[in-house]
């Protein structure tokens, strides 16, 4: 039993992502042992993508009638809650979400793109934050770098998960 638990959580455990800062933006990219339709399923749906992350308090999505969503997101910070709408769309290879409103935030907006390699897929998040407040860039890229990290282990574990239910279901 313990050998088979151990498997099944090696390839968790095995993800590694790579986090980077550039002018304001922060990336995250790993490669998941996932086929791109999984992650696409898993990414597709708002409000499954929006609490991948453990600093998500709550997100309410409202369909829009041009094939987007809006989102109302309340997130930890570094101090206080945090707030703002956007409204997340489709792209060729993933999704975007642009900040729409927020009295926390003078931009906040997310590109997540998914591309095949291989048999994997390549997993990459691009934010663009800035806050009202006076906070070092440097502790703004740090928190929201490994808040982006945890959500890529997060949705890495969650994938696993489904597969290996999908495959429990198999005669």
């Amino acid at each position: 039993m313990w050998c088979v638990l151990a498997t099944l959580l090696q390839p968790a455990l095995a993800l590694s992502v790579d986090q980077r800062s550039e002018n304001g933006t922060v990336i995250v990219s790993a490669e998941l042992s996932h086929s791109v339709e999984a992650v696409r399923a898993l990414l597709a749906d708002e409000s499954v993508t929006m609490r991948l992350g453990s600093n998500i308090r709550e997100v309410a999505v409202t369909p829009l009638s041009n094939g987007c969503a809006q989102l109302d997101v309340t997130q930890r910070g570094l101090h206080r809650e945090l707030k703002y709408v956007s409204e997340r769309c489709p792209t060729p290879n993933g999704w975007r979400a642009t900040m729409v409103s927020s009295d926390d935030f003078v931009r906040h907006d997310i590109h997540w793109s998914v591309h095949p390699v291989n048999e994997r897929t390549k997993v990459v998040i691009v934010v663009d934050v800035q806050l009202r407040t006076i906070i070092p860039r440097w502790m703004i890229d740090r928190f929201v770098g490994n808040a982006l990290e945890g959500t890529l282990r997060t949705m890495h574990a969650m994938l696993d998960q489904r597969h290996i239910e999908s495959q429990a279901m198999v005669p």
